[in-house]
């Protein structure tokens, strides 16, 4: 029992060095640039003129409170669920692996948000007009998940045109 002690504190110790080293040469600066007003705007245009079908606002604002319900009524948690919701679908809309058994022995990396969205549209031509909105929420998502203060209304406006997008995603599995 010394012995596997001993060995479990040196492992312990060789991990944390590890840590430090790394933590030491990696810059963990985020920095997050939200696009302007009008950006935004030109975002929702080109979102609402893609969808196939539209909801009536009163009803996407019904699932957007339901949604952040949902998260605790935290737009930081809603964003980061939001992030995680639409990569997913855009795995299972391609064909991409969902699951690992051992996340800690995978040899390959995972395609990132970005590049998934870039071949379903390749796959999806129809869906093209979704690649500022996308590009918005992913923005707007990952400054939530790095641990940034997002203003409600930004946080509103990403969850409002992700739960529209995600109901296209859905469409778009079914329908293609």
């Amino acid at each position: 029992m010394a012995e596997f002690k001993g060995e479990t504190r040196q492992f312990l110790n060789v991990c944390s060095d590890m840590i430090t080293a790394i933590s030491n040469t990696v810059n963990q600066t985020v920095n997050v640039h939200f696009p302007g007003r009008e950006q935004v705007q030109e975002a929702k245009e080109e979102l609402n003129a893609t969808l196939k079908n539209q909801e009536s606002p009163e009803e996407v604002e019904d699932e957007l409170e339901a949604y952040l319900n949902q998260s605790g009524n935290d737009p930081n948690f809603a964003l980061a669920r939001l992030r995680i919701e639409l990569e997913k679908s855009l795995r299972e809309i391609l064909g991409k692996r969902t699951q690992t058994a051992d996340p800690l022995s995978m040899k390959s990396k995972y395609m990132s948000a970005r590049q998934l969205f870039r071949e379903f549209v390749n796959q999806y031509p129809k869906c093209q007009g979704l690649h500022s909105s996308f590009d918005y929420i992913l923005k707007v998502c990952n400054a939530a998940i790095h641990g940034q203060k997002i203003s409600e209304g930004h946080a509103h406006e990403a969850i409002y045109m992700g739960i529209k997008m995600l109901k296209e995603f859905e469409r778009a599995d079914k329908s293609f």
